[in-house]
């Protein structure tokens, strides 16, 4: 069974994954430079250096992936377009469907405003 509810806030270089918990207080945070050392070593010339890049970027959506899968639901927020790029390269995969993805913009936060956003964000709405 899937969990339930994560929020991501991510930039080209850093991802923060928070999951929708009262208890969890935790934020994982996962780095693109933790990649740069598992790439090829010797990149030469202005198109290898790019394709150096594009693959170091890629390997990081799919380290982040690779944990936001196993949630029903959830919200990529941050103030880079790399929201919108992890969001294409979800949905270029149709078995990445099942999971319901939203994007909203936010600026820069400290992990407690973080938490702060998903929590709100994921609160269920309280009827009278």
């Amino acid at each position: 069974m899937k969990a339930d509810k994560l929020g991501i806030w991510m930039d080209h270089s850093d991802a923060h994954l928070i999951a929708f918990s009262i208890d969890k207080k935790d934020i994982h945070t996962i780095s693109r430079d933790d990649f740069d050392g598992k790439m090829e070593a010797k990149e030469h010339g202005e198109k290898r250096a790019n394709s150096k890049k594009r693959n170091l970027q890629e390997a990081f959506y799919k380290k982040v992936w690779s944990i936001a899968k196993d949630y029903r639901e959830v919200v990529i927020f941050g103030s880079t377009d790399a929201k919108a790029e992890f969001f294409n390269q979800i949905r270029a995969n149709h078995a990445n469907d099942s999971v319901k993805i939203s994007l909203r913009n936010a600026d820069k936060m400290s992990h407690d405003n973080m938490r702060h956003f998903v929590y709100k964000y994921f609160k269920p709405i309280m009827l009278p």
